[in-house]
């Protein structure tokens, strides 16, 4: 029910998300350079499984980023496809 609510309220959204932006990816990676550089700085006084759980993180991290950036990218070729009143419809079966 809730990724249906979510549907809708994109569905009603006049503005396109904020993930499809052109300067996403350049930010991304600024931010991730810079993080890995302090990571690699402090390799020396972490303990490796904690090293080892934040690389891995931002690696999780940046690609769950990149699976809703290619999402959101995708939304203006499936949304006339979506009849909205049958979500809405759905919706209100579901909360009864």
């Amino acid at each position: 029910m809730q990724y249906l609510k979510q549907i809708r309220g994109n569905l009603e959204a006049e503005k396109p998300s904020v993930l499809t932006s052109r300067w996403l990816p350049v930010a991304g990676w600024f931010v991730g350079v810079a993080f890995f550089l302090v990571l690699f700085q402090f390799q020396d006084r972490l303990p490796n499984l904690l090293y080892t759980f934040l690389a891995t993180s931002a690696g999780v991290v940046a690609g769950v980023l990149a699976l809703w950036r290619v999402c959101a990218s995708k939304w203006p070729y499936i949304r006339p496809h979506i009849d909205p009143s049958s979500v809405a419809q759905r919706v209100r079966e579901l909360e009864s």
